[in-house]
C-alpha cells in the first residue's frame, strides 16, 4: 500500500491514475478491501510478519 500511495495522481490515456490524497479510501476500495482491513494489513499483519520474521532469524 505505500508503494501505492508514492504514486500522485495524473491522467494517463484519459484515465485517472495514482494515488489520490483527497480520496484516500478510493485506491482500497478498488482493491476490494475496507480501510479497517487496509488499517490491519499496513500495521497489525505487517508487525506480526515482523516478529517472526525476527524470531526466525535468531534460531
Amino acid at each position: 500500500m505505500a508503494k501505492l500511495k508514492q504514486y500522485d495522481p495524473d491522467e494517463v490515456d484519459g484515465e485517472k491514475v495514482g494515488f489520490n490524497y483527497d480520496t484516500p479510501d478510493e485506491l482500497v476500495e478498488l482493491l476490494g478491501m475496507t480501510s479497517e482491513q487496509e488499517v490491519m494489513l499496513t500495521t497489525v499483519l505487517t508487525m506480526n510478519l515482523s516478529h517472526i520474521l525476527l524470531k526466525r532469524r535468531k534460531s
